[in-house]
């Protein structure tokens, strides 16, 4: 009876193994695409954001390109959050070559370049020449950041003021250099005074001299005749 049992059990156990499917390995899910980044190195254009401009308004169909390149944190709600959707007004937004604009975004970089186009002229004609060496070396500086669009577009306000000091420094007349023989002449017209000066003082101070001997001459006679009423004699 026990056998019997035994061997019922064995049978059923060996059927229900029979009948179960073979554990499958997981399949490994493919990884989230990623926006390619490789542009975000050649960056040629950028302009500023303004309120209520998007990534979609500025470069239509094209606008993942841009928004991989700027990813910009603000703060919502008390939490920092950084989002493709997220344009804040007054940053800059780096375009990488090649991307297509709106007629919005083309004007607004057309206009970048010709200020930077402006300053670059009124540098052209600054007369360098009358300039002292630090001002030179500022003046290059300023060709260095006009010649750089991506680094003029934040510094444009620092650049149009650097410029406007230079012409000023370009406009005032040029100091004249004293002549070789200029130095000699101050120099001998200086020791004249001093000499006159000299004289003078001698001058003024023999006639107090002579007063205070009279004075002093004086009294001693004064003196002489007081002690001689009184029996007392003065002097050696």
């Amino acid at each position: 009876m026990r056998s019997w049992i035994l061997s019922t059990f064995l049978l059923l156990s060996l059927v229900r193994a029979i009948g179960q499917k073979p554990a499958e390995s997981p399949t490994p899910q493919p990884a989230p695409a990623q926006v390619a980044d490789d542009g975000c190195a050649n960056i040629t254009t950028v302009i500023q954001a303004e309120p209520g401009d998007t990534f979609i308004s500025l470069f239509g169909n094209n606008w993942e390109a841009v928004a991989a390149c700027n990813r910009f944190t603000a703060v919502r709600d008390g939490q920092m959050m950084t989002s493709p959707d997220l344009l804040v007004a007054g940053s800059w937004i780096r375009i990488p070559s090649g991307t297509p604009l709106t007629p919005a975004a083309a004007a607004r970089a057309g206009a970048l370049e010709q200020r930077r186009l402006a300053l670059l002229d009124r540098l052209n004609r600054l007369p360098v020449e009358g300039l002292d060496v630090d001002s030179r070396g500022l003046a290059e500086r300023c060709r260095a950041l006009l010649n750089d669009n991506i680094r003029f577009a934040p510094d444009e306000q620092f650049a149009s003021r650097e410029l406007t000091y230079l012409e000023e420094l370009a406009a005032r007349p040029a100091r004249e250099t004293p002549s070789e023989w200029l130095m000699p002449v101050v120099v001998a017209v200086c020791g004249m005074l001093l000499l006159v000066l000299a004289v003078v003082v001698v001058k003024k101070r023999r006639p107090a001299s002579a007063l205070l001997q009279h004075r002093q001459a004086r009294a001693q006679a004064e003196l002489a005749r007081v002690c001689a009423r009184a029996g007392i004699r003065f002097g050696p």
